[in-house]
């Protein structure tokens, strides 16, 4: 911060206009004869205090200050999907009690209150253990986290995926199981000449698609043979079309598939091209591993204090979590303002000399 110096000489060595003196009799003897006499003075005091304070904020700026923010002085949060007995407990020793929305994702809501929570603030999480309820990469933290998942009452869900007619008297029905090893999916074909079974409507439409070979007719026939053979596995109605019909679902050769045409996987891989994901995110009851849930922990500040031994080998009596808030971001705005600013007056002063 001695820089400061610099602008506060420039503006001094700047200043040189010298004052005339008059003496009263030596004036008479000489006639016209003068004295240029230089006094320090400082001039344009807004322009000086703008490039102190740039020359200030730059030294502040390499110094790379921050702040530290206190931990929180509270036990802290427990975050609860549902009822919970063991968060009840918390709640009564002190910790906050912060219900998840129902349907929202667990991970997301975890950000959320990550956000809002004081620093060092500690987590509780009871959650059931869906897989469908944890989207996206998992969060990062600076604070501690203790997340407990748990099996949902419901283990098992049944549900019709589907069902399409097969013949004028025959529907096929494809019924879903979710348990928490995983999603199962059975057909069965049923006699019936109803429009609707099991409230599902029963799907009469054959399903159009349009191959695009690239030029290569005979990958075009392989697309074309494994087709069929999904239509006989599966007793959809698939009809292959021209480029120009609308409405149908296009299916284009790529290379990765050049394997499974040769190991019979081919009319696999089409299938999840043509129909989709299969299941009810709704039904999904398969249960995510424990140890895959909890937030990864990054980087913290710890201020530990250890009982009755002063060499750091004794046990831990207390420990703080700070979190470092860093003000290099807000001194780049203020050296760019000050900046700004400096060129302004330059050229405002500029142009009223001229």
């Amino acid at each position: 911060m001695a820089g400061v110096l610099i602008p506060v000489i420039v503006h001094l060595w700047n200043d040189r206009r010298g004052k005339v003196l008059r003496i009263g009799s030596v004036a008479l003897l000489t006639g016209t004869s003068r004295r240029a006499a230089w006094s320090p003075r400082l001039t344009q005091l807004l322009l000086l205090i703008l490039r102190c304070l740039l020359v200030i904020a730059l030294a502040m700026l390499l110094a790379g200050p921050y702040v530290i923010r206190p931990a929180a002085a509270g036990k802290g949060w427990v975050l609860v999907a549902g009822n919970n007995v063991l968060a009840d407990s918390l709640v009564k020793m002190g910790y906050e009690r912060y219900v998840i929305d129902s349907g929202q994702d667990y991970w997301e809501a975890f950000r959320r209150a990550d956000a809002l929570a004081p620093a060092g603030a500690t987590f509780f999480v009871f959650t059931p253990g869906l897989v469908s309820r944890f989207a996206g990469d998992r969060p990062e933290t600076k604070r501690e986290v203790h997340w407990k998942v748990y099996p949902p009452v419901d283990s098992v869900n049944r549900w019709v995926e589907g069902v399409w007619r097969v013949t004028a008297d025959s529907i096929l029905v494809l019924r879903g199981i979710g348990r928490s090893t995983g999603t199962e999916f059975r057909r069965e074909r049923v006699v019936s000449r109803a429009t609707e079974y099991e409230g599902v409507v029963v799907d009469t439409a054959a399903m159009e698609v349009v191959i695009d070979d690239g030029g290569n007719r005979q990958d075009g026939d392989y697309l074309r043979a494994a087709l069929r053979a999904l239509g006989d596995y599966t007793g959809r109605r698939l009809r292959v079309v021209s480029a120009g019909t609308n409405h149908a679902q296009v299916i284009r050769c790529r290379p990765e598939w050049a394997a499974a045409a040769w190991n019979g996987r081919l009319p696999v891989v089409l299938g999840r091209e043509v129909f989709g994901r299969m299941g009810i995110v709704e039904m999904d009851r398969r249960v995510i591993d424990a140890e895959q849930v909890a937030p990864v922990r990054v980087n913290y500040a710890v201020v530990r204090t250890d009982g009755g031994r002063t060499d750091g080998g004794g046990p831990d009596r207390e420990r703080t979590y700070n979190e470092r808030i860093d003000l290099r971001p807000v001194l780049w705005a203020i050296v760019f303002g000050l900046f700004v600013l400096e060129r302004i007056k330059v050229f405002r002063d500029g142009r009223q000399k001229a």
